[in-house]
């Protein structure tokens, strides 16, 4: 009689955190390194990762990796401001006001260090620079990696995780590096 296996469980743990540079008037650079946070991934994941094992044709990413595609930044609520900030819904597919995207700068394996990987390790870093002629004028409550059938329109994609965050007022002086960080773990 076979035996009854225990199901196999997919962890993934996100973690994101910014360095924010502020051009002063002297020209100098002031730099900020906020902390290492979670961050929620989306119910959409599974379709995601589904269809990155099948090889799914509609996949077109700019890096044509099929993968990771785009870092969409959004406005979010003015309500989160005083009324706190909602954790977003698992099932959400887009965000709540995206308002900018663009293709990450890199996308990398690394070690359980944190040390860039020439090897395949469970572990990748995004990292998308929002430089300082980029998506300015706005107020940054919110964020999201989109991929698969991801494109420059804004709302298209699988998403894969969503972070809502304080809110950051990107303008001409600010240049946000963004980076999030997926650690990928096999249960049994």
């Amino acid at each position: 009689m076979p035996t009854k296996k225990e199901p196999v469980k997919l962890k993934m743990e996100p973690i994101w955190w910014d360095k924010i540079y502020t051009k002063n008037l002297d020209g100098t650079e002031t730099v900020v390194e906020t902390k290492k946070t979670k961050n929620t991934i989306m119910d959409k994941l599974a379709d995601f990762l589904a269809g990155l094992l099948l090889g799914e044709s509609s996949f077109n990413v700019p890096t044509n990796t099929h993968g990771i595609g785009f870092h969409a930044l959004g406005t979010g609520q003015v309500s989160w401001d005083s009324g706190g900030i909602p954790s977003p819904d698992k099932s959400n597919t887009v965000l709540d006001n995206e308002y900018w995207r663009q293709a990450p700068d890199i996308i990398e394996y690394i070690d359980d260090i944190g040390a860039v990987s020439i090897s395949i390790t469970n572990r990748i870093r995004v990292k998308t620079t929002f430089d300082y002629g980029d998506a300015n004028g706005q107020w940054i409550r919110e964020q999201a990696i989109f991929g698969g059938d991801a494109n420059a329109t804004l709302d298209t994609g699988h998403i894969v995780n969503i972070i809502r965050h304080a809110k950051i007022r990107k303008e001409d002086n600010i240049k946000l590096e963004r980076y999030i960080q997926f650690n990928i773990t096999i249960t049994s």
